[in-house]
């Protein structure tokens, strides 16, 4: 009978335990989705620019590939816009399908796929221009510069412009 009791003691515990951790992990792995989701970072876009979800988790988030270049303007307040500059990217159209992801890890840094130019603070950088000399080539340089340069701009003029009137 000691046995029998024994068994069926150890036999409920391990029923309580699986089911207590079960039910742990299932509360735990929603609330870290919840999580990630309130603490990504915020993404202003301009009034041409794509939609651009942002993602975070514990984990290493695969960068997915870009089908376009796309310009992200990185700002003091952890804000940010992007656009698709269609001289980077010749077969782009607005009415088009954006195929553009943008990724953070939990440092709020841009899981780059080697097709977002991260611009800070509205300055583009000489690394900057060389990116957009490898993408466009020499010829078409001084084209696709003149685009992102006035693109930047209306972004500032347009933060200015939310500051001031808010």
């Amino acid at each position: 009978m000691v046995n029998r009791k024994s068994m069926v003691f150890i036999l409920t515990a391990t029923f309580i335990f699986l089911a207590s951790g079960s039910v742990y992990y299932y509360f735990t792995m929603d609330k870290e989705e919840q999580t990630s989701v309130e603490e990504s970072p915020p993404v202003h876009q301009s009034a041409n620019s794509n939609p651009v979800p942002s993602e975070e988790s514990g984990d290493p988030v695969p960068v997915q590939e870009n089908k376009y270049y796309v310009i992200y303007i990185r700002q003091d307040n952890g804000a940010g816009s992007s656009f698709v500059p269609e001289t980077l990217n010749p077969d782009f159209s607005n009415s088009s399908d954006f195929n553009v992801r943008i990724s953070f890890d939990d440092d709020g840094n841009i899981l780059n796929d080697g097709k977002i130019i991260e611009i800070d603070h509205f300055e583009i950088s000489d690394e900057n221009k060389e990116t957009i000399k490898k993408i466009s080539g020499e010829d078409h340089y001084d084209e696709a510069l003149k685009e992102i340069e006035e693109r930047v701009l209306e972004a500032k003029k347009d933060q200015e412009e939310s500051k001031s009137s808010g």
